[in-house]
């Protein structure tokens, strides 16, 4: 049964080739993971964005929303046009104070799209997408520009329509003073800190500490 999450916060790849698709009025771009074992898929479908994750080629989280909403002006999730998009891969190691593990090894492949907004007065946005062999980041940035000095984030709509209903581990949210035990239920009634798992292993970790809503 398809769950669609809706967080209200800002969440925060050898990189194959980037495939361009017109068809249907949209452009997908893909980046994979440096082994290949997940891959993102961008789309800009009707000036739209979205993306879907995939692991070993199953589907994961289906096409969902992307977009930021502003106080003031136009909001960054629909009438948008892709400017450039930007390719590269990171591999270093650095070090942790403390944790199991001194020395952590990031190796990742970046896929950056630029967008801009089609109406007068247009702002710009990036998506940023970082894809790991284990999980996968992405982050929202605004570059510098004349029409945008400052911004206030009204609504974040951000979706992970999640693919299937997931064995879900969470922590009640009970106030910073009381400790309340782990649950395990399916995705359907989660609210606080979550992970999930998948029928071929945990993907998320703590994937994020705020109150969600789910539609079914």
């Amino acid at each position: 049964m398809n769950r669609r999450i809706r967080f209200r916060l800002l969440v925060l790849s050898t990189l194959l080739p980037i495939v361009v698709s017109t068809a249907c009025s949209a452009q997908e771009y893909r980046v994979q993971s440096p082994q290949g074992t997940l891959e993102v898929l961008f789309a800009m479908r009707d000036g739209a964005p979205t993306y879907s994750l995939f692991r070993h080629g199953k589907e994961l989280v289906r096409e969902s929303r992307l977009g930021i909403a502003l106080a003031e002006g136009p909001s960054f999730d629909k009438d948008l046009e892709i400017v450039s998009t930007h390719r590269k891969s990171h591999h270093e190691v650095w070090t942790q104070p403390w944790g199991e593990k001194r020395e952590i090894l990031c190796s990742c492949c970046e896929l950056r799209i630029n967008l801009k907004q089609r109406v007068p007065q247009a702002r710009e946005m990036a998506v940023v997408f970082r894809v790991f062999d284990d999980g996968i980041g992405f982050r929202y940035e605004w570059p510098e520009q004349s029409n945008l000095s400052s911004l206030m984030v009204s609504d974040e709509l951000t979706e992970f329509n999640l693919a299937e209903d997931c064995s879900t581990w969470w922590i009640a949210d009970a106030g910073q003073l009381r400790f309340m035990p782990i649950m395990m239920t399916t995705l359907t009634t989660i609210g606080g800190l979550l992970s999930l798992m998948f029928a071929g292993g945990p993907l998320f970790e703590g994937l994020a500490t705020v109150t969600c809503n789910v539609a079914r």
